[in-house]
């Protein structure tokens, strides 16, 4: 199985899952955009000015700059006098034009505007999201935007458990400290152990770190509480190929690639199966 194609298979069952297919494309305009990003005026260069961003996206984008409707939203916003349908209206134009860091960036200023904490968390989900389906320059301060918008997130809602996750999550993945982040998840599941997407998370990072027997067991916790919770399968998968376990991966893909629909995630899981299969695998 080669890394390449573990990958493709992430990135599809993420999309699944709910990424947005407008993550999926690479290929699209702010692709390029994003290479120019407006110089920071911070004496750290890893601060981004997303309202300048923002302004300076949807000037570069005829789709978007010669659109009325757009144009008159975005200058309520600009003006402040912006309602909670013109930040959704124009963050969900970005997002079909496939500008998703632009779309993050209305979030956080609707988040700003509101200091609700389900305005937050979509702001910084949109960070999150938007950093990881980028290879642009704004993609690090995309994470470090997504892990302070969670902890705002947080701190306005302390007992939600998905937030909490969340911002563990992001935490272990863009800051110089994941142990924050794992013992983030760990209160989590703490506080509620059926809480089955922090078990998930916490199993990714085993994984991550070589920790397979730990993953394994972890996953397969989450199995026996959420024998419905198709991905958890796939993960299995991928414990148990990366510990040197073909058999059970084989197994553990399998189960995976019949609890779910979507036919190009299956044609690819297929694939890593048939990779395994193979007599240099065994």
């Amino acid at each position: 199985m080669t890394s390449s194609l573990l990958k493709i298979i992430m990135v599809l069952a993420a999309i699944v899952v709910g990424a947005g297919l407008w993550y999926a494309d690479k290929k699209g305009p702010e692709k390029t955009l994003e290479n120019k990003p407006p110089a920071s005026t911070a004496s750290d260069q890893s601060v981004v000015s997303w309202p300048s961003y923002c302004d300076s996206i949807a000037s570069a984008t005829a789709s978007l700059s010669g659109n009325d409707a757009f144009t008159k939203r975005y200058s309520s916003i600009k003006s402040g006098r912006g309602l909670e349908h013109d930040y959704d209206s124009v963050a969900v134009a970005f997002l079909r034009a496939r500008l998703p860091m632009a779309a993050a960036g209305i979030y956080l200023r609707k988040a700003s505007s509101t200091n609700l904490a389900s305005d937050w968390a979509i702001a910084a989900e949109s960070f999150y999201k938007a950093s990881h389906f980028s290879d642009s320059k704004l993609s690090p301060p995309a994470m470090k935007e997504s892990v302070a918008a969670f902890r705002k997130a947080c701190e306005l809602d302390a007992r939600n458990l998905k937030y909490k996750t969340q911002l563990g999550s992001a935490i272990v993945e863009s800051t110089n400290n994941p142990m924050e982040g794992i013992t983030i998840l760990r209160e989590v599941v703490s506080a509620d152990s059926t809480y089955v997407d922090a078990h998930i998370q916490l199993a990714l990072f085993a994984i991550q770190s070589g920790q397979h027997d730990k993953a394994i067991s972890r996953l397969q916790r989450v199995i026996k509480m959420r024998p419905d919770f198709a991905v958890a399968h796939l993960y299995m998968g991928q414990a148990y190929q990366q510990a040197g376990k073909i058999t059970q991966a084989i197994a553990a893909l399998e189960k995976y690639r019949s609890e779910i629909n979507d036919p190009a995630l299956r044609e690819e899981v297929q694939k890593y199966i048939e990779q395994l299969k193979k007599p240099s695998n065994s």
